[in-house]
């Protein structure tokens, strides 16, 4: 991997990795669903709280109460592919 495609990654990891650790207030390597709210809040979505609970309960594979690191890099993942499968069809039409 050429040293511009690994400063990519690195780069998009820091942008997934960066907002978790800031919502995580108490250091415990997951989110609850208050931290999740102010997050989602602070980071400006403009999304209300039913919004906000919808996309926790879709985060939250397991249905613990705590969206965990690999849970949201998880979700982010689908949720990227998705954006990208779609960009490559728009394209084609």
């Amino acid at each position: 991997m050429s040293l511009a495609k690994q400063f990519a990654v690195y780069s998009f990891l820091i942008c997934i990795i960066n907002p978790f650790k800031i919502a995580d207030r108490n250091n415990n390597r997951s989110l609850d669903r208050e931290e999740f709210a102010i997050a989602c809040k602070n980071f400006g979505t403009g999304l209300d709280a039913t919004e906000t609970n919808i996309i926790f309960d879709h985060f939250d594979s397991d249905r613990s109460g705590h969206i965990n690191y690999d849970e949201y890099v998880y979700a982010l993942a689908v949720r990227i592919n998705f954006i990208l499968l779609f960009s490559i069809f728009e394209r084609e039409k």
